[in-house]
């Protein structure tokens, strides 16, 4: 299948040193007129980064700016800085500021006087110094910033003091996500205390949904039209953004695209031979087995996933500078971090992942071989709408996203259910912290947004009584609950003994039980093994934790998994049909290890935010319509259990089917 290029057009403005993009200089007035929502849909690669940084500079505005992931966090402050460097009479590390939770945790390990994050961010923040100051973060910070859950006095009352909130890579953002996010601004935006006023969202998809959702809130958008146009037909004003590609589809599932490869695996050579090359797969062991195929005298190859993401931006560079062969990788690589590359083999099981993906390949004019490795029924459904001819991007994308079974199209009956719930734990959590009179004040113009927010009819006292309790159930502070900004699978806490610096992080309970080689301790043990810079960093994440240990390695092959349980609550249905927090867990492992013993008396006393259902994991899965990136996970009983938010949208599910 052959896929045309994309380009764009380009103005005769000057945007720094070059001609800008149409989109640029749109989105540039539209923060000039002081548009309340912005909504910029350019593809990636577009320069939608300097659309608002001009701006931000030039107007001495005060931005936040959120990306989903930390290395995205860390590649755009680089960015930016060199942009200030080579432009402006700004030092670079006075106008940008980094907030993750590495970041902060370092600057507080390498302080004299006791810090904590919350201090930290509130110092980061600007002062109306009539000098621009950029932060760059992560939406979980923002998140807890704005709920307050950093208990420093000052730190939400910053971010509303704010010009301007940017959120990067906003197609990534699940239902849960939007919606508070949407809330969020929403509300800020009725606040005639808040100085914040005015909304970026910056997607390489159309956000027609989150459009449509804005208008029905009634705050003043802009949405910038996508501008791109196919390469085989672009103008003389147009600049091309991505090439053309030559687009080799063969068929795999899910976590098993690596056997497809090392079955062929001198043709996969051939492949890559004399090119920067990049393997995109999606799980850890895929990464490591192919990484040990390739890896040998020949091929200098690196790889980025789970225990070995160290160094990343180092190693992308290698391979843009030619200095690599070959990066093997997951999901760590694939969202915004820009580098360059000559060929590609990737899979793409779900419609986001497939065109996500794809997009890696840009900034190149000549033809582009690529392998993608898509479920049998998606590669049925191309072969049948073939016909021969170059595909525009647009086609090939509205296809894709056609033929993909979905399962999450919860938009409706979450908004009708959990949505509410969590608005209202934002409100009732920011009015805690209030005097009496400023509390009754503020609730009351909470409740009134709430109800036209989400067409609910809270009037009386009763009512909020009623909205607190069914909120009070989905709290799970530290453990997947709904006030989270992303709320996942249960975590270890791990020292890597793998490496030369023994690294302490945390790490998905279920991979270590199937692969890791274990030694599982208790808190205290763990403690023991720490070096002194390090205990900030257990104090800091041990609530995030459901047990500890020390990781040395992988078994050649997976152990078999299954969660258990003890007490009624375990074996009552009518107990465990909606999402909450359950303890007296257990935990069945086939091989066993050693120290198994002490990782159950450290589960057992945990509690989970979960779901409980009838039927295997994959049962769940085909009666539900789920892919294989909903994690269910097996429980005794021929029973299944999913943790986390998304415990939350199968719940949705199961009340949209009626099953």
């Amino acid at each position: 299948m052959n896929l045309d290029g994309l380009a764009i057009p380009v103005t005769d403005e000057k945007f720094l040193h070059f001609k800008a993009y149409r989109h640029q200089i749109e989105t540039f007035k539209e923060l000039e007129k002081n548009r309340t929502v912005i909504i910029n849909p350019s593809p990636t690669g577009s320069g939608k980064t300097l659309a608002w940084v001009k701006p931000v500079l030039e107007g001495k505005m005060n931005a936040l700016v959120t990306y989903p992931i930390n290395a995205l966090v860390i590649d755009q402050t680089e960015a930016i800085k060199a942009v200030i460097e080579d432009h402006y009479d700004y030092h670079p590390d006075k106008v940008v500021k980094t907030a993750t939770a590495d970041v902060l945790e370092n600057a507080i390990a390498q302080s004299e006087e006791p810090l904590t994050k919350g201090k930290l961010l509130k110092r980061w923040m600007p002062r109306r110094e009539n000098k621009p100051r950029i932060i760059l973060t992560n939406p979980d910070i923002l998140n807890f910033a704005l709920k307050s859950e950093y208990w420093e006095p000052g730190v939400a009352p910053s971010v509303r003091a704010l010009d301007l909130l940017v959120f990067d890579e906003f197609h990534l953002a699940n239902v849960k996500q939007r919606e508070m996010i949407l809330f969020f601004i929403n509300e800020i935006n009725k606040d005639n205390f808040s100085n914040l006023s005015q909304f970026l969202f910056l997607s390489a998809t159309p956000e027609t949904k989150v459009k449509k959702r804005i208008r029905e809130l009634g705050l003043d958008l802009k949405y910038i039209e996508d501008q791109s146009v196919a390469k085989s037909k672009k103008g003389k004003n147009d600049k091309t953004i991505m090439p053309p590609v030559k687009l080799n589809i063969k068929t795999s599932s899910t976590f098993q695209t690596y056997e497809e490869i090392l079955d062929d695996i001198d043709d996969y050579r051939n492949f890559i031979e004399d090119k920067r090359s990049l393997i995109l797969v999606d799980g850890s062991h895929e990464v490591d087995e192919l990484f040990n195929a390739f890896n040998d005298e020949e091929l200098e190859v690196e790889r980025i996933s789970g225990f070995y993401s160290q160094e990343k931006q180092e190693k992308l560079q290698r391979l843009s500078d030619g200095d690599l062969d070959l990066i093997i990788s997951n999901s760590s690589v694939e969202v915004g971090v820009d580098f360059d590359i000559d060929r590609m083999v990737f899979s793409g099981f779900t419609a986001s992942k497939l065109i996500q993906r794809l997009g890696r390949i840009r900034n190149k004019k000549e033809v582009t071989e690529v392998i993608c490795f898509v479920p049998e029924y998606v590669k049925k459904k191309l072969e049948k709408k073939s016909d021969n001819k170059i595909w525009t991007r647009e086609k090939f994308e509205n296809v894709i996203r056609d033929t993909y079974n979905s399962s999450l199209d919860i938009d409706q009956i979450y908004r009708e259910t959990y949505a509410p719930l969590e608005a209202f734990l934002y409100i009732w959590d920011r009015c805690e912290k209030m005097t009496r009179d400023k509390r009754k004040q503020e609730l009351e113009r909470g409740i009134t947004l709430i109800n036209r927010h989400y067409g609910l009819n809270v009037d009386s006292e009763d009512d909020i009584i009623n909205l607190k309790e069914k909120a009070d159930e989905i709290r799970a502070p530290h453990k997947g609950g709904i006030e989270e900004y992303r709320g996942g699978e249960p975590q270890l806490m791990v020292l890597d003994d793998t490496e030369d610096e023994t690294k302490v992080k945390l790490y998905s309970l279920f991979y270590l039980l199937r692969w890791g080689k274990m030694e599982f301790l208790n808190p205290t043990e763990f403690k023991k093994y720490l070096s002194e810079n390090k205990e900030y960093i257990f104090e800091q994440k041990k609530g995030y934790a459901s047990g500890f240990g020390i990781f040395r390695g992988k078994v050649e092959e997976p152990r078999n998994v299954k969660m258990t349980g003890e007490g009624p609550i375990h074996y009552r249905k009518r107990e465990i049909d909606v999402p909450k927090l359950i303890d007296n867990f257990g935990v069945s492992v086939a091989p066993s290890i050693n120290s198994l013993g002490t990782l159950r008396n450290v589960i057992n006393d945990e509690e989970f935010f979960c779901l409980i259902t009838e039927g295997t994991p994959h049962q769940n899965q085909i009666y539900y319509g789920l892919d294989d990136y909903f994690f269910l996970y097996p429980y005794e009983g021929r029973r299944s259990v999913v943790f986390g938010h998304n415990a939350l949208f199968l719940e949705c599910i199961i009340k949209r089917d009626g099953k």
